[in-house]
């Protein structure tokens, strides 16, 4: 599989996830019974093919994904997130002003990994971004919200209360 995406330009690369934004999926032929989101598993492949040739427009792209209203599979898009959190520079940046202008909309999976990366981060000394106590609050807040929201299924409460928990830890604000 590897082999036959980054055998495809950049160009072919990305052509396909320009196709991806606008329907949602590259090659409509493309099966995998496994996958439930079989758009999105070829858009990541794109993804980390292009990563290799351009990591910038890789993660332009990510961008453009994470704000699309055609893509629907927040999994997915969280996965964008978390890899413009660990991206330097004004990618980083731009997933912070994300989560900050977000975070009363925030999905589970948004808030897990949000949660996941700062608190990995405080205790990786190479790390070297500061994270505002606004956005600890508001991601707080958010789970307070989402976890008393009867809507939210209880397998995705139980990874999410176990990732506060550790945040919590890491971050002891109200």
């Amino acid at each position: 599989m590897d082999k036959y995406y980054n055998s495809k330009s950049t160009q072919e690369l990305a052509d396909g996830l320009e196709l991806y934004l606008k329907q949602a999926y590259i090659h409509p032929l493309y099966i995998n019974c496994d996958c439930e989101d079989e758009g999105a598993e070829e858009a990541e492949f794109y993804l980390n093919a292009l990563f290799l040739r351009d990591p910038d427009l890789s993660r332009d792209f990510r961008k453009k994904i994470l704000e699309s209203p055609v893509i629907c599979n927040d999994y997915f898009k969280s996965r964008c997130l978390s890899f413009l959190l660990m991206s330097p520079g004004k990618y980083h940046e731009y997933s912070i002003q994300y989560l900050s202008d977000h975070h009363d909309i925030l999905p589970v999976s948004f808030l897990q990994q949000a949660m996941f990366y700062f608190e990995c981060a405080k205790y990786d000394p190479a790390d070297n971004y500061h994270v505002p106590d606004s956005l600890i609050i508001k991601l707080k807040s958010r789970y307070h919200v989402v976890k008393d929201d009867n809507n939210t299924a209880a397998y995705e409460l139980a990874g999410l209360k176990e990732t506060y928990d550790d945040f919590s830890v890491a971050y002891p604000l109200p």
